[in-house]
């Protein structure tokens, strides 16, 4: 009889397979489980060298699945000694005194780069210019990220940098934003025009090991997967290859499903070959199809109520998009499109359900990404087309205040409607789109449940009808997302034969208070049979 080299021991194990919360144990033979028990079977398992760690009442479950994340794009911007996080401030000068300060450590880096600047929570919330840069950074190209990476403020050297001026074309799918005179005004808005700076802007120095840091750091929170959606070019090395050297290395701690850019050229198709295993695998395709409300980029059905002459566009004609993911589908390439608006989320459905009339719907996994609104007779048609939801509930919470303005309080009613959408029968996974927000998935479970800000706001949560309740938020957060990236079959559940990617949380979420879940640390995260953190 062969003994396990794990096992793990607990009043309260949730295995994603069903709702019961039990007494028992998991046991693991070097990267799988080989069995889950009730009460103390699994000792009949434990042998003279079988690590046995005992949790009392903590919660065994498995690892959480972070399935939209800008993986080496976060990783980057965790880096201190490459960006700084502007989201404190309340100013466009509070911004810059940062930023001297940044300067002033960090003298010889190219760029002086920064994040999480949010004008929409500034005391005057007025959109910046280049100017106020300019007068402190005359010399230096300054590039700031906004917090929901849809937006760049820039300085007339970041302009010069990339060659971008007066003449410079507007990009499909993005906007170069001008003053009075035609000349750029240190705005760029979406995918389209940021990347004609971030690919000057966002090149880190050491990116193998700005990731290895931010890998341990990930393991602290538990996750054990991510889906790396449409990653930004942050490193002159292709960021694949520092993935798959990590890997060789023994050094990749948690799994990487990635999916980059669904091209008209197709080329990133190529991919679906090389990166093959376990840890490092091509997943898929990612499309945006609009931008996002905050800039009147997210596409609507009906007009913006602050701003009525427009309901946005989308970044892709209806036609365009189902070649693309048709070829894709009939490829066998699921694709995961950016929705922000319901005019966005209907025409990515008519593109799928076009795709599944074309090829049939032969166990695709296509996804609409964020959904912040949508309309009523659009949500049956995700589980009917088998459609996967992801959403971001930390996201439905960022801009409370703001949203009603925005889009009118009618359209609130559907804002963000992750309940809804998990009652249709639809398959919900939940994420977090870093570095939009941290990657924590225990605040992302609190503001799922509770629909409030960390400090308790607005009271009794916003869009309340739509909180999830903790079971389908697990399950959002682990079986859902590997059934997103077609990984279901050996991840997102305790069960035997599955690969050992388990978590211990210091409380048991199904037992505790709201207030209580922020509370709550990860005290073990294995990875493939391997401990990749434990609390000391």
């Amino acid at each position: 009889m062969q003994f396990a080299d794990i096992i793990l021991k607990s009043n309260a194990i949730f295995t994603g397979t069903g709702e019961e919360v039990f007494r028992g144990g998991v046991a693991i033979i070097g990267n799988r489980i080989v069995a889950v028990k009730k009460d103390d079977e699994i000792d009949s398992l434990k042998g003279d060298k079988t690590k046995v760690y005992q949790y009392g009442d903590n919660l065994i479950l498995p690892g959480f699945n972070d399935s939209h994340f800008h993986f080496a794009y976060t990783a980057a911007f965790e880096d201190d000694s490459f960006c700084i996080d502007l989201s404190a401030c309340r100013s466009a000068e509070q911004c810059i005194d940062l930023l001297k300060e940044f300067d002033e450590k960090y003298p010889n880096n190219p760029w002086i780069f920064g994040r999480n600047w949010n004008y929409t929570i500034w005391d005057n919330p007025i959109l910046p210019d280049r100017t106020s840069l300019d007068e402190i950074f005359p010399n230096r190209p300054v590039c700031i990220n906004s917090w929901d990476c849809h937006a760049l403020w820039i300085n007339t050297k970041a302009y010069e940098v990339c060659g971008i001026d007066r003449n410079t074309p507007q990009p499909d799918g993005g906007l170069i934003e001008k003053d009075e005179n035609g000349d750029p005004n240190g705005i760029i808005l979406d995918i389209g025009a940021t990347t004609m700076v971030l690919d000057y802007a966002l090149l880190v120095p050491d990116l193998k090991s700005s990731v290895k840091k931010f890998l341990a750091k990930i393991a602290q929170r538990g996750i054990t997967s991510v889906g790396d959606v449409d990653p930004i070019a942050v490193s002159n090395k292709n960021v694949y290859e520092i993935y798959k050297e990590l890997e060789d290395e023994g050094a990749l701690t948690t799994r990487i499903n990635f999916y980059p850019e669904l091209e008209s050229s197709f080329k990133n198709a190529a991919l679906k070959t090389k990166y093959t295993s376990e840890k490092l695998r091509f997943a898929g395709l990612k499309k945006f199809v609009d931008g996002v409300c905050e800039t009147h980029t997210g596409y609507l059905v009906e007009p913006y109520a602050d701003m009525p002459e427009t309901k946005g566009v989308p970044l892709i004609s209806e036609e365009q998009l189902k070649e693309e993911v048709i070829r894709a589908n009939r490829e066998g390439i699921d694709v995961r499109v950016h929705a922000i608006g319901e005019g966005a989320v209907r025409l990515s459905l008519n593109v799928y359900e076009a795709s599944n009339k074309e090829n049939g719907n032969a166990g695709f996994r296509n996804s609409i990404e964020h959904i912040e609104t949508i309309q009523d007779s659009d949500v049956p048609r995700f589980k009917e087309l088998g459609v996967v939801a992801s959403m971001q509930p930390q996201h439905a919470v960022a801009n409370i205040d703001g949203y009603p303005t925005l889009i009118g309080e009618e359209r609130v009613k559907n804002a963000w409607a992750m309940k809804k959408i998990s009652d249709s029968g639809a398959v919900l996974a939940l994420n977090t789109d870093s570095p939009v927000v941290q990657p924590k998935p225990i605040v992302s479970i609190y503001s799922a449940i509770t629909r409030t800000t960390v400090d308790g706001y607005p009271n009794g949560g916003f869009n309340s009808k739509e909180k999830l309740y903790m079971m389908e938020i697990l399950k959002g957060w682990t079986y859902n997302g590997a059934y997103l990236e077609q990984r279901e079959k050996d991840l997102g559940t305790l069960e035997e034969g599955k690969l050992a990617d388990v978590i211990v949380l210091s409380k048991n979420l199904f037992e505790i208070s709201e207030k209580e879940i922020l509370d709550t640390k990860v005290l073990l995260t294995i990875m493939d049979g391997q401990a990749t953190y434990e609390e000391k």
